[in-house]
């Protein structure tokens, strides 16, 4: 039996077949060109001898080492070890296979096309093949072409890193674009732009996409992470960029900028586009002054996704900020279709600005969801229409509707001439209604003509939609004319019966005005009824305080003004039952469902005994009931779950109406009374004196500040706290039982705005 050789079973197993090794290729020449066998390696001879895998006749020492495989092109530390410019003379640099050039850093290498020509033009000529292209530690100025791309164009895969491209134009009229990159055009399927510590700067497009214009039509990838988009400029869409990939693509922005950049079209700053099934995200990423002309500092959309293949857009840590729109939406507009699901987390949207429609962020979601979570929206401005947040759940090519969210946030200090803060629009389609659920949010000091807080609008067309406010308080909010706090509207299609729903719950609607400008009748100063279709909506209030709202003239107050729709309530405390159609229940006598309701005509207003806006605990501000409230222990029957600040209900013998459920022992880890501001732990406690001044109220006392046992102790020691005013300030005094043994201690004058206690 013969044998085989070990030569036999190597040739079989392909261990002496010949492989192709990449080959490192050095540049050794600033010049430009190919010239002849000189004994130099220029950076177009380096990209010509990768294409060709040879040495292209030119052998001399010095010269290019020949390409073989996916090369890499580096430079020599003895010349580009100092500052060197590259000026292209002979046009753009042609890459037509896979290849990584790495140059010494930015700030020591510049590669100029001196408006002549972009730099690099990146294409295997293969339809469906995608070569790896990656470029990196370099810049790339001036570039300037009648094409897509002024710096570089690439319809292969490419990671660009390190690197700053400023200065470039994509010149033609017609469907182009991006001033410095273009990546895809139509037919490109599958490929990736990766951007990672890149500044595009300075960049002009006569089309779309300042900087950076992305096509990709199937899928697609587009990583952009901590890089800078500034001060580009476009005359369509996308002053900054413009992307777009295919379905089941994504595109994330991490840890990067988007500032100052305009567009005499729209989206100032940035486009994002995605088909069915994609992923958008935003986070740690900052958008900030960028112009429109038209609509937005960016805009993200996200279409034709299904129940199957669902699609995402994500913002998270992000800001957005100081842009400003001619027409709306200066902030943000994102757009999602069927099946998307939008989240927006711990982000701000802040000092945005519109002439005529939104300044801060328009989020418009279909059959998906919309959360919004521990988000700031604050200082934005529009001079027509509205100032804050709108949530529109669509309608026309979105028929199919979903929930929305809005959780522990802040809607704050926005101002318009239509409505300030908040405006929701919730469709009910033939197959089901949207809902909407704000829960341990503030709405506050929103400014506006007609609505300063919040407006909802229930639509419920085809089927009832659903509102619910929990745990939330809206206050300081103030209208020139009417509807200070919350305005709701409602309406449905001729025929149909069912009812939509607004349901205020644990929450806390006070220090609302309406009327200030006293020059035309006004009205709701703290919730209003306006505008509803006869038997389309119902208003619901449980467990809930909506007193000392004002409107201005004669400063009287209401609080609720139902405009003749029937108010159901329970466990609440109205203060003024004036236009309410609620029959008054005076203290010390609720009514069957436990309300506490004043008549200006009969035993009179009740004051709530709130004290003021303030931090108590939690992400947002609050009104604590002060210890005099009658809103304490008053709200019976069921409840539970976390008030406002994130503390377990109820602390009492029973709940307590409003947004905060005062702690009764304070001396617990969660230390979170009216008269806290930060937390107990073991032997300290922190105290505020503007929460101390409002539980003494006008009285000079000494009342109880603090009281209960010490945690941690190795014996049971009672301890409390008096206040008092004396003369012009307050002071403290500090107590201890042990034992049978009581220690007074002396009284303190109280002089910073928050002190420790050490026991």
């Amino acid at each position: 039996m013969l044998k085989p050789s070990l030569l036999a079973i190597a040739i079989a197993q392909g261990l002496l077949l010949p492989s192709a090794r990449a080959a490192l290729i050095t540049v050794n020449s600033a010049n430009d060109g190919l010239p002849a066998d000189d004994g130099s390696c220029t950076l177009r001879e380096a990209i010509e001898n990768a294409n060709t895998d040879s040495q292209n006749g030119r052998t001399s020492p010095g010269e290019c080492a020949a390409g073989s495989g996916v090369d890499e092109i580096g430079f020599d530390p003895g010349l580009f070890g100092n500052v060197q410019l590259i000026s292209l003379s002979q046009g753009e640099l042609a890459i037509s296979e896979s290849l990584s050039i790495t140059g010494p850093g930015r700030d020591l290498l510049t590669i100029d096309a001196n408006q002549a020509s972009r730099h690099f033009n990146i294409d295997d000529g293969v339809a469906g093949s995608l070569s790896e292209v990656s470029i990196s530690d370099l810049s790339l100025s001036n570039g300037a072409v009648n094409g897509n791309g002024g710096a570089v164009l690439s319809r292969e895969n490419l990671s660009l890193s390190r690197s700053t491209i400023s200065g470039s134009s994509a010149l033609p009229n017609g469907p182009t674009g991006g001033g410095a990159i273009y990546a895809g055009e139509a037919g490109t399927a599958n490929a990736t732009l990766s951007l990672d510590a890149v500044t595009l700067s300075g960049n002009f497009a006569r089309t779309w996409g300042g900087a950076l214009r992305v096509e990709f039509d199937e899928s697609g990838s587009v990583t952009v992470s901590n890089s800078a988009i500034l001060d580009n400029f476009s005359q369509q869409s996308g002053g900054g960029a413009w992307i777009r990939v295919g379905a089941n693509g994504s595109i994330s922005l991490q840890g990067s900028q988007v500032n100052d950049n305009e567009s005499v079209s729209n989206y100032g700053g940035l486009f994002l586009r995605a088909n069915g099934g994609s992923e958008i995200l935003l986070s740690g990423t900052t958008l900030s002054g960028n112009l429109s002309r038209v609509i937005g500092g960016a805009e993200i959309r996200s279409y034709e996704s299904t129940a199957g293949a669902p699609g995402t857009i994500t913002l998270r840590d992000t800001i957005i900020s100081g842009n400003s729109a001619e027409f709306g939406a200066a902030g943000l507009r994102s757009a999602a279709g069927p099946y998307v699901d939008t989240l927006v987390e711990r982000t701000l949207i802040d000092g945005n600005t519109a002439d005529r429609s939104v300044g801060g962020a328009n989020l418009v979601w279909s059959s998906g969801s919309l959360n919004i979570v521990n988000t700031i929206v604050s200082g934005n401005s529009s001079n027509e229409r509205i100032g804050g947040l709108v949530l529109y759940n669509g309608t026309g090519q979105f028929e199919l509707t979903g929930t929305a969210t809005i959780t522990d946030s802040r809607i704050v200090g926005n101002a318009a001439n239509s409505i300030g803060g908040l405006y929701a629009y919730l469709y009910g389609s033939e197959v089901s209604g949207a809902n909407l659920t704000i829960s341990g949010t503030e709405i506050s000091g929103n400014t506006a003509y007609d609505t300063a807080g919040a407006q909802i609008y229930l639509y419920g067309r085809f089927s009832p939609v659903t509102a619910t406010i929990s745990n939330s308080t809206i206050s300081g909010n103030q209208a020139d004319r009417s509807n200070g706090g919350l305005r709701l509207r409602a309406s449905r299609e001729a025929g149909e019966t069912h009812v939509s729903t607004l349901e205020l719950v644990d929450s806390t609607v006070t220090d609302n005005a309406a009327d200030l400008a006293a020059a035309t009748p006004g009205a709701g100063a703290g919730i209003r009824l306006y505008d509803i279709e006869p038997g389309a909506a119902r208003l619901s209030l449980n467990r809930s305080i909506v007193a000392g709202n004002r409107l201005g003239g004669t400063g009287t107050l209401v609080d609720v003004d139902a405009d003749g729709v029937a108010v159901e309530a329970a466990y609440s405390l109205i203060g003024d039952n004036t236009g309410s159609s609620l029959a008054e229940a005076p203290l010390g006598s609720p009514d069957a469902n436990g309300n506490l309701i004043g008549d200006p005509n009969g035993s009179g207003i009740i004051d709530p005994r709130l004290g003021p806006l303030t931090d108590n605990g939690g992400t947002t501000r609050s009104h604590a009931s002060r210890a005099s409230s009658p809103a304490l222990d008053a709200a019976g029957g069921s409840c539970g779950g976390i008030d406002q600040r994130g503390v377990p209900r109820p602390q009492g013998e029973a709940c307590d109406m409003g947004s905060v459920e005062n702690v009764d022992d304070l001396f617990k880890d969660r230390f979170e009374a009216s008269t806290s501001s930060a937390s107990f732990s073991n032997d300290l406690v922190w105290l505020d004196r503007q929460a101390l001044d409002s539980l003494l109220g006008p009285s000079s006392g000494p009342v109880l500040a603090l009281q209960g046992n010490a945690i941690g102790s190795s014996t049971l020691q009672q301890r409390w706290a008096q206040v008092r005013r004396f003369d012009d300030r307050l002071e403290l005094r500090l107590s201890r039982a042990r034992g049978d043994r009581i220690e007074l201690g002396n009284w303190t004058p109280v002089t910073r705005p928050q002190l420790a206690l050490h026991w």
